[in-house]
């Protein structure tokens, strides 16, 4: 990981970093990385957005850290469950960046209740069937509608 002009807290088997007030009125925003990113990818936006009065939680993604056996998006998914759990948050506002996307909506598909809002960039998630895979998995149109129905809290707005 590069070094990070901001603090890392660590909480059990957590490790974060954590900027703004702490209760503010609006949810957290979480912040993911992506598979080759780490925290100084949010550098900018935790400035920016915790001078303007969010909570900002940025986590270091245990990417490398389980077995590769155990090491894929449900994994980490649960890792960002229990890290929401353990800092009690009623709901946040997940920022995902490439596999922190592929995070982000398997985790809003897993706990809807505990997503208030959802900002994806460069997400992997409507091909890949698992973490690090090259090749894209096509398959037909159904197929497709699926994967994109999947990809909005209400599938309704997956159009032609």
């Amino acid at each position: 990981m590069h070094e990070t002009p901001f603090p890392i807290h660590e909480t059990g088997s957590f490790r974060y970093n954590e900027e703004g007030p702490a209760d503010p009125p609006v949810p957290p925003v979480v912040l993911l990385h992506g598979m080759l990113g780490d925290l100084s990818n949010w550098v900018d936006t935790v400035d920016a957005l915790s001078k303007s009065g969010y909570r900002v939680l940025a986590p270091v993604l245990p990417v490398y850290d389980f077995p590769l056996s155990e090491t894929g998006v449900p994994r980490l998914t649960k890792y960002v469950h229990d890290l929401v759990e353990a800092l009690e948050l009623d709901s946040a506002v997940l920022v995902g960046n490439s596999l922190g996307g592929h995070v982000a909506l398997l985790y809003a598909l897993n706990h809807p209740e505990k997503v208030h809002a959802m900002v994806l960039s460069g997400s992997s998630g409507i091909y890949e069937t698992t973490m690090g895979s090259s090749f894209f998995r096509r398959q037909d149109r159904e197929f497709i509608k699926e994967r994109t129905e999947m990809t909005f809290y209400d599938p309704a707005h997956a159009t032609e």
